[in-house]
């Protein structure tokens, strides 16, 4: 279902949810936020030193937003004749330009935070 020029979101979110599990060899029963937990878990339990966040898939939440950007730009090179809005897919304009919306969650839970 991916790419296509009338994919659903849904479609979006799983076929890239989908992909980056398989990219940091997940299982195909494990969805990416598992799969971090896993991830972290095993490099605790062997690791001398602390866990390089680099080193962890992204979180569902950050997936989401860079499978809308992926599609988006697949559309383009393939010469998709719709104009699509990017802030409809994983862009935002900020001061007239266009960033990429990295997630919709806070870096961490309020009482963190505070």
């Amino acid at each position: 279902m991916f790419p296509q020029d009338n994919a659903t979101l849904e479609d979006i979110l799983s076929a890239g949810e989908n992909a980056l599990v398989l990219l940091y060899n997940g299982s195909s029963r494990e969805g990416l936020d598992e799969l971090r937990y896993r991830l972290f878990c095993s490099k605790v339990a062997i690791g001398t030193t602390f866990v390089q966040i680099h080193t962890l898939p992204p979180t569902s939440a950050a997936a989401r937003f860079h499978s809308m950007r992926v599609y988006l730009q697949v559309q383009e090179w393939m010469g998709l004749k719709v104009a699509m809005d990017p802030t409809d897919y994983g862009w935002k304009l900020e001061h007239g330009i266009l960033v990429p919306v990295t997630t919709y969650l806070p870096a961490a839970p309020a009482d963190v935070l505070n």
